[in-house]
């Protein structure tokens, strides 16, 4: 008997090479969005930082620039906000066509298992009927 072979397998192949490309892609908008995230902070420590200075030194010029400062770390602190929701959108995106790439890479891996238990159901038959057709053979040539 053949051995088994898969007739989707170049389907099953590119299936799986999908969700592997749609995995990285996700790892890729995570690793941003913490990259976003460090900004953020990043963000928080520099007001913070900013107000300590200008609260040791009283001068009206410094205190001016430190409310400068502060409606500019203000906005890109929005600026931060509304990537982060833009990226966190993305990524729950990038989540369902993983899950649905998934999904597809199963429904042919359960297909192979089905086609293989079937296979191996036929090669145990052949065998049987084999080794039934030697039985006979040998019974025969025996009893002769």
């Amino acid at each position: 008997m053949k051995r088994f072979q898969f007739s989707l397998e170049k389907v099953r192949d590119w299936r799986k090479l999908q969700e592997e490309t749609e995995r990285a892609r996700l790892e890729v908008l995570v690793a941003g969005r913490v990259r976003l995230e460090q900004n953020m902070s990043y963000v928080d420590r520099e007001r913070r930082e900013a107000e300590q200075a200008a609260l040791l030194s009283a001068d009206a010029l410094q205190l001016r620039a430190l409310d400068d400062f502060r409606h500019y770390l203000a906005r890109k602190k929005l600026q931060l906000a509304a990537d982060r929701q833009l990226i966190t959108d993305r990524i729950d995106q990038q989540r369902r066509r993983l899950v649905e790439a998934q999904r597809n890479t199963k429904v042919l891996d359960t297909l192979k298992g089905k086609a293989l238990e079937q296979w191996q159901r036929q090669f145990d038959k052949e065998l049987e009927d084999q080794a039934a057709e030697l039985a006979l053979f040998r019974w025969r040539h025996s009893a002769a």
